[in-house]
């Protein structure tokens, strides 16, 4: 089953549908710092905090062709994608990745900060990319925004 990615910046006004998807699934990493004790019965885990998720797509952004295999709504100049996320690092907020399995069911949907993103242009003209994205803790952020401001407020 193939799954769908769509790339958004953080109010979903910009959508970007990664066009290919069939040969290169993306990577979904969700862990947790579970913590292994030894006892006298042998070792004992305890389940810890989750962990950031992390995603991990390699693909190819192909550049004004239309290859039969590209997801329906995507964007057909590859270059379009490389500037969007270009953008979306230099202006230093977090995209949001939604992931939707083969099932039309929702796998992924949260903030991303852009931890990498590596592109080449291959002998046809299309772009290879790795692009690594791990889950942005927003709520840390606002209460960190929400003390600093009632700070400037109350002197």
């Amino acid at each position: 089953m193939v799954m769908r990615v769509i790339l958004s910046d953080a109010t979903s006004l910009a959508q970007y549908i990664l066009p290919v998807m069939y040969n290169n699934q993306p990577s979904i990493k969700n862990s947790a710092n579970n913590e292994v004790y030894n006892t006298i019965n042998g070792p004992v885990k305890i389940p810890g905090q989750r962990n950031f998720t992390e995603i991990s797509i390699q693909s190819i952004f192909p550049v004004d062709k239309n290859y039969e295999f590209i997801v329906f709504g995507s964007h057909s100049n590859g270059w379009d994608y490389v500037d969007w996320l270009d953008s979306q690092k230099d202006r230093k907020k977090p995209i949001r990745a939604i992931v939707i399995n083969g099932f039309k069911k929702t796998v992924v949907n949260k903030l991303f900060t852009v931890d990498s993103f590596e592109y080449s242009v291959k002998g046809n003209g299309d772009i290879a990319y790795t692009l690594e994205l791990s889950e942005f803790n927003g709520e840390f952020w606002k209460s960190l925004k929400d003390a600093w401001n009632a700070r400037k407020i109350n002197g």
